[in-house]
This record gives C-alpha cells, structure tokens and sequence, in this order.
C-alpha cells in the first residue's frame, strides 16, 4: 500500500498531493498519509493534520469513500473496501472470529453467567467492527 510523507509541506502543497493522491486510481484499494504529530510546532498543534484531515474528510463525503486515523498524524484513505487489506481498513481476520466463536461457546458452556453477557459484547462489537469510521 503506498504511503504519502506530507512532512514538510505547505498547507497549500500538502492539499494539493492528497488531490493528486485522491484523483489517481489506487490499485491497493487505500493509501496512507503521513502529517505528523505537530510535535515541533510551536503551540504542538499540527495546522497540517488539521488541513489534511478536513479535506479527506470531504472528499470521503463526495465520493463515498472513507477515512481512519491509524495513529495520531497518520490517515487512511479508503477508496474500495473490497479490494483494500485488512490492515488498512481495520477489518478483523476471519481467524479472529472463529477463535472468538470458540472460546465463547466455552464460556458460555463453563460459565452461562459470564458467557452469555460476554457474546453479546462480541457481537456488538463485531457488528461496530463491520463498518470503517
């Protein structure tokens, strides 16, 4: 997956990559961009993060697309989650789920009134888990 370094950019210039980025077909599906923390700003807020947060932001609205935040000073944009990893999507591997299911069942048989509770948990968190934010 590629990785775009806006360090040391320009608002201006940093805006004008992620509309480069944006307008060029990703094969991968996803592309990460990298603004940094602001951590040698002088108030430590990074006016890039923001800028570039707000228009992929917008252009995850327009074209339908979305947008996570991996880490601070780190996006992930999302043009097609079928074709994007599941490490740049979020998504949790089929394995998890299984396992999950499995020592859930367990629980549920050793101790109806933890296990219970707890696969309701999993399956709302599954159910968050299916959609990126």
């Amino acid at each position: 997956m590629p990785v775009v370094d806006l360090h040391d950019l320009s608002i201006a210039l940093a805006l004008q990559a992620v509309e480069t980025v944006a307008r060029t077909p990703l094969q991968g599906g996803a592309v990460h961009l990298v603004t940094g923390k602001g951590n040698h700003s002088i108030d430590g807020r990074s006016r890039l993060r923001e800028a570039v947060g707000e228009r992929l932001d917008e252009l995850a609205v327009g074209e339908g697309w979305a947008v996570r935040v991996p880490s601070i000073g780190r996006f992930t944009l999302l043009t097609d989650l079928d074709v994007a990893p599941p490490a740049a999507s979020g998504r949790l591997e089929p394995w998890f789920w299984i396992g999950l299911a499995g020592f859930l069942l367990l629980a549920c048989y050793a101790a109806p009134l933890a296990g219970f509770p707890l696969a309701a948990l999993a399956a709302l968190v599954w159910w968050l888990s299916r959609t990126p934010r």
